[in-house]
């Protein structure tokens, strides 16, 4: 591999790349799951081997399928919203206990009650601070 170049880089190897194959992996067993194998049309198509998508929309597995990708990427996007959570409060568990350890170094004899007052102190500004 080149210098510099990762196997991320790679297409096929980044996270995208993973996360696109997850959707139509997912996608394909709920399809089994809701038992959709095939797309009877109510009207004839001009060709065997062609659908019209405006045909597909009045039949009721097209809008399952449709409907099914739809919660697919709803859900996808709200675990997505979970991990950027999960990232801004390590960050602020990270912030708090900098704080603290810098405390804790000034104050070397305190106490636990002083302790778990200052950080209690601590956690009450950073959250304002936060909100603001």
């Amino acid at each position: 591999m080149p210098p510099g170049v990762t196997t991320n880089m790679i297409p096929g190897n980044r996270p995208e790349d993973a996360a696109e194959e997850a959707f139509w992996e997912l996608l394909a067993t709920k399809l089994d799951e809701a038992k959709i194998t095939a797309i009877a049309l109510d009207k004839p198509a001009p060709s065997a081997n062609s659908v019209s998508v405006d045909d597909l929309w009045d039949t009721t597995e097209f809008v399952k399928i449709i409907q099914i990708a739809r919660d697919i990427g709803h859900q996808m996007g709200y675990y997505e919203g979970q991990n950027e959570q999960s990232m801004a409060d390590a960050y602020f568990e990270m912030e708090i206990d900098e704080v603290m350890r810098d405390w804790l170094e000034e104050h070397p004899q305190a106490f636990a009650k002083a302790y778990l007052a200052k950080l209690g102190q601590v956690v009450s500004d950073m959250k304002r601070r936060n909100r603001d």
